[in-house]
């Protein structure tokens, strides 16, 4: 799963309009789910926007397509042509590999010319005498019954494949309308917080020794900047922060780290996976390091064009700041800093590590009618914060 821009080639077999929309994609054993955004996936309220049934699809470079780089290309039975474009060659070797794979390892759907009745049954009891000797394989049912919640059986056997496809899809929307919202889970305690990623800043400080000098930040945070620093090598590679990682193995660091796995960061080689997963865990934040109650003062800081003034906003935004919030993004801009004294081989100077780290370090309670410039202003906060540091700060 991960980050990926998207748009339909064709639809039914019918050529659509390109329209390139950034989209959340969740790939599984079956399907290709497609949600507005992390938040959209994670909420469990709203179904995917996009549902892609793997069964038979085929997957292929999208240069044809499109004039956009690093783009894959996934198609289906049923018509339906999918553009996915990623961030870097690797990511697209990566999901294209993922996906194939997936492909490949689906039951194949039986040819039309072999009769139903070599096919066996599920519900017609126990096989004769020669299909014993067969084996012990079950064969695929006649027809396919899924039973209601009025004890109705809904039977999608003798029906056209593409009426089958309608059905299935109506099922699968039935079930994510049926699912239990985050906030009910949570209150059950089935669902709890990790202890690490995507928990509030306060408890990811907990039991962080401050005899580091750094004050109250994750460890984490810090083991992950330690490392990333640990070489020169690192700090100009091409880049830093703003090519993607291997989403996978920064999944892999990501549940290693919830488990107290530290090590997984010092086996780590590829500086992309550790600045990935560094950003993965500021967006994973239940509330931003820059709290939702300081975004529009943040924002109207950064608008403001008087200098001692501006100033004077910041030094307060950040003095009214929680503790773990103040030291942590005391922390990291030091951090970023660093990046940018290597501008001349990493290509990273301030602006472009603002738009990295904008809507990564803060975003709206709620979704802004106007996305784009809250962005752009976004950008803008965290470049005051860097350009200025040492008179915020001070």
């Amino acid at each position: 799963e991960g980050p990926l821009h998207y748009t339909k080639i064709s639809e039914s077999g019918k050529r659509t309009r390109k329209n390139w929309s950034s989209a959340y994609v969740v790939l599984t054993d079956l399907f290709l789910f497609i949600y507005k955004d992390m938040k959209a996936f994670h909420s469990h309220k709203s179904p995917p926007e996009v549902t892609v049934e793997l069964q038979g699809a085929e997957v292929g470079s999208g240069e044809k397509v499109s004039g956009r780089k690093h783009v894959l290309l996934v198609s289906t039975p049923q018509g339906l042509q999918l553009a996915l474009q990623c961030d870097n060659i690797n990511s697209v070797l990566h999901w294209a590999t993922t996906i194939q794979h997936t492909v490949r390892i689906l039951p194949k759907m039986p040819t039309p010319d072999v009769p139903n009745s070599k096919l066996g049954s599920i519900a017609e009891g126990p096989a004769g005498p020669e299909e014993g000797r067969k084996g012990t394989s079950i064969g695929r049912s006649k027809s396919v019954n899924f039973k209601n919640k009025d004890d109705s059986i809904e039977d999608l056997g003798g029906v056209s494949p593409t009426e089958g496809q309608v059905k299935i899809k109506e099922i699968l929307k039935k079930f994510f309308h049926k699912r239990p919202s985050m906030e009910s889970l949570v209150k059950k305690g089935i669902w709890k917080d990790e202890p690490v990623f995507g928990c509030y800043l306060e408890q990811a400080c907990g039991g962080v020794s401050h005899s580091t000098g750094v004050g109250k930040v994750p460890l984490f945070v810090q083991k992950c900047v330690s490392f990333i620093e640990s070489s020169e090598e690192n700090m100009k590679t091409d880049g830093l922060y703003r090519a993607s990682g291997n989403l996978s193995q920064i999944q892999k660091i990501r549940l290693q780290i919830d488990q107290n796995n530290y090590s997984a960061l010092e086996r780590e080689e590829d500086v992309h996976v550790l600045t990935g997963a560094l950003k993965l865990f500021f967006r994973e934040l239940k509330e931003p390091l820059i709290p939702y109650k300081q975004f529009s003062k943040a924002i109207k800081a950064s608008t403001t064009k008087n200098k001692k003034e501006r100033l004077s906003i910041f030094a307060e935004i950040v003095k009214s700041l929680p503790t773990a919030n103040r030291d942590t993004l005391k922390f990291l801009l030091q951090h970023l800093l660093k990046v940018t004294k290597y501008q001349e081989h990493n290509r990273m100077h301030m602006a472009n590590v603002a738009i990295v780290f904008g809507p990564t370090l803060m975003w709206p309670e709620q979704e802004s009618k106007n996305m784009a410039l809250d962005l752009l202003q976004q950008n803008m906060v965290i470049e005051a914060l860097l350009s200025d540091y040492h008179l915020i700060f001070k």
